[in-house]
Parts: structure tokens; sequence; C-alpha cells
């Protein structure tokens, strides 16, 4: 994810810096925080996204480690996800680029989504990881709100 780099290049810890962060973690939860074991999953809607509470520290010159709690549910409370999630975000300070993005959410799930039927009876444990890639086969299959929906522009700018 690009700033906007107007900000000093290595100010990872100046609040311009990181301006981005609590939009791009929700967008993160919204869209990769989904049980796609049984299928295609339904994306989380905006107003789905309960809590998403993160701690960053900075550990290193461009890197920090996130740690909190998430919560997602739909409108009708027929589905939903929360837990803990842990990760580390760096950060190239010259280019202002997210350059590595791994995380590792451990939480309950419950509920059947559109596509992905014959859930557990009961809520069960569901584990995601989430971690960037530039691998060839990476860019063959588009994200799933892309693929299912059609919706480039709600993906690109949720």
């Amino acid at each position: 994810m690009k700033t906007s780099g107007r900000e000093s290049p290595n100010a990872l810890n100046s609040a311009s810096r990181l301006q981005c962060l609590p939009q791009f973690l929700a967008e993160i939860a919204r869209f990769q925080l989904v049980d796609d074991v049984r299928g295609t999953p339904n994306m989380w809607g905006e107003s789905e996204l309960r809590t998403l509470q993160l701690s960053a520290t900075p550990t290193t010159t461009g890197k920090l480690t996130l740690s909190g709690n998430f919560s997602l549910k739909t409108q009708n409370g027929k589905r939903g996800y929360s837990g803990k999630i842990d990760g580390n975000l760096t950060l190239d300070p010259k280019s202002g680029d997210w350059t590595q993005l791994r995380f590792l959410a451990d939480g309950t799930a419950f509920g059947a989504g559109t596509y992905t039927p014959n859930q557990p009876k009961k809520p069960y444990r569901l584990l995601v990881g989430i971690l960037n890639t530039d691998l060839p086969e990476s860019r063959v299959v588009p994200p799933a709100e892309v693929a299912t929906y059609n919706r480039v522009t709600r993906y690109k700018n949720p």
C-alpha cells in the first residue's frame, strides 16, 4: 500500500506515515478474515466489522508488530468470526510501500455463507494466515470480491 509520498521517507513513527493504518487494517479484516474452506465466502460489509482493536509497536526501522482483537458479524447475526490477530508490517522508507505483511488470526467462527454451506453445527476454531507474495501464481486468481461479484471498485475503494 502506498502512502501519499509527502511524508519524510524515514519517518515511520510520524503520525502522517501511519495515518493509512486504520483503513488498511479494516480492509484486511473485511476482505481477508473469511472462512473460505468450503467455497467462496461472502465478504464482510463495513457495518459488519464490529471490533478491530490493534496496538502497533515499532520494532525496528520500518517494521511494526501488531496485536489485538477482532469481531465480525452479519447484521442478522447468523454468521460471525471473532478472535485475536497478531502480525507484522514492514515499510520501505524510500518508496513508502508496505513490503511485507504477515498476520495470523485465531478465532471462533459460526454460520454459513452463500457459497460456503455445510458448516459445523457448533462454533468452530478458524485460523487465517495472511502473507503477501510476489509469486506469479498469486496473479492467476483474482480476489473473491472481484471474481464473485465483479466489484473492482468496492475492492479497491471500500
